[in-house]
């Protein structure tokens, strides 16, 4: 026993503290007060630490930090085998290597297996990537580099001015690809995301950071303004953690709300939409486009519908308003005053506001989307309100 100050010197470890108990037929040390372990791979900075030298484990008490040439961990509670390099930490367990921090109430890992699980509060940052993803259970594998979340699953791609991508799924997976040269996020059942001038929904996702490419599989919608767009697939290019474009791929449609039940629309094979300043104000359109819009008066009154079809079609907008149409390839078209025209409506039309998320905290929330068009604009969600003639999408 020593009171003011001591080392026990185990091989090539030393640890010193203030208060110690030594047992020999147990085999175990407990310090107290400014505990320091060294060894040549690590150091330990402890309140309270016991020390089995058969086992060659520390059982951390309190807060505690533990340091090497590669990594930093931290916790208030758990367990180190130091010859194995494995731990278990609970209570504001944190483990840095690198760019990348993990969290969580439980932490385990496996250093020499570069495995690692976190239950409860789990969070993985890559300052590098600039990637925050969060969850209730992950798992890490260093070699080849991947990790696995679910449980509230969430995806934060930090931008650089402060408006972040928020996404959330029941799965989220992140990995490298088979030449280990760039990250892969996937996303799989339930996924929507919110970003102040982009959201969308849909089974599943890719991102890859290779081509800063969004892909949306099964049923995906997306909204940008006051534009909805669907398609078999929905494919979103980003530069500088901005969208320069998108493609929709098989019977791509957008549609925006003009007044109650009536919606401009277009129609293609394909489509590729291109942003200007965070703005769409392009459009593209090709093979068996199709298109419908409202005209108005000078008063801002609508008078007539346009239908027309074409071969290929191209659009330009300013502030999310139609400046010019020009219909490429065999063009057909006709302006009905607005009395003479009872259906507006084209074939595969959906109006799915009803599942947009409003904000990042609504990308928790499911509703299943119907697998047939909806033309019953007037279907709402609960707490959602009809839409009224004051709601005014623009194309």
């Amino acid at each position: 026993h020593y009171f003011n100050g001591g080392k026990i010197i185990n091989e090539d470890k030393t640890i010193t503290s203030e208060k110690g108990d030594y047992y020999s037929g147990e085999k175990m040390a407990y310090f107290k007060d400014s505990v320091i372990v060294k060894s040549p791979d690590y150091t330990v900075h402890a309140d309270t630490l016991n020390y089995s030298t058969e086992k060659e484990t520390a059982y951390f008490i309190g807060p505690t930090d533990i340091y090497s040439d590669s990594s930093y961990l931290y916790c208030e509670k758990g367990w180190y085998k130091t010859k194995k390099n494995e731990f278990l930490f609970t209570q504001n367990a944190v483990y840095k290597k690198g760019s990348r921090t993990l969290k969580g109430d439980t932490l385990y890992y496996n250093e020499p297996k570069g495995f690692g699980r976190i239950k409860q509060n789990a969070e993985m940052i890559d300052t590098a990537k600039n990637v925050i993803l969060k969850g209730n259970y992950s798992e890490y594998t260093e070699n080849p580099e991947s990790a696995y979340l679910t449980d509230r699953a969430l995806m934060i791609y930090v931008d650089d001015e402060k408006d972040s991508l928020f996404l959330h799924a029941d799965t989220l997976k992140s990995h490298y690809d088979s030449t280990e040269t760039y990250r892969i996020f996937k996303a799989y059942h339930k996924v929507k995301f919110f970003k102040y001038n982009l959201q969308g929904k849909c089974d599943s996702l890719s991102y890859t950071l290779k081509d800063s490419t969004i892909r949306m599989f099964n049923d995906p919608v997306m909204w940008s303004d006051s534009n909805q767009v669907t398609a078999d697939t929905i494919k979103i290019f980003t530069e500088n953690n901005q969208i320069s474009r998108f493609k929709l791929i098989d019977k791509s449609f957008m549609a925006n709300q003009e007044d109650t039940g009536r919606y401009n629309q277009i129609k293609g094979s394909e489509m590729t939409g291109y942003f200007k300043d965070n703005e769409l104000s392009k459009i593209y359109v090709k093979n068996n486009s199709e298109s419908v819009y409202f005209t108005k008066n000078d008063k801002e009154q609508i008078v007539g519908v346009n239908k027309g079809k074409s071969s290929d079609l191209s659009i330009k907008l300013k502030d999310s308003n139609i400046t010019h149409i020009k219909m490429i390839k065999s063009p057909s078209g006709t302006l009905f005053p607005l009395k003479e025209v009872k259906e507006t409506k084209l074939e595969g039309f959906q109006w799915l506001e009803i599942y947009r998320p409003k904000s990042k905290e609504d990308i928790f929330i499911w509703e299943s989307q119907p697998s047939s068009p909806v033309s019953d604009t007037t279907k709402t969600a609960p707490g959602n309100k009809e839409p009224t003639s004051e709601v005014k999408g623009k194309l």
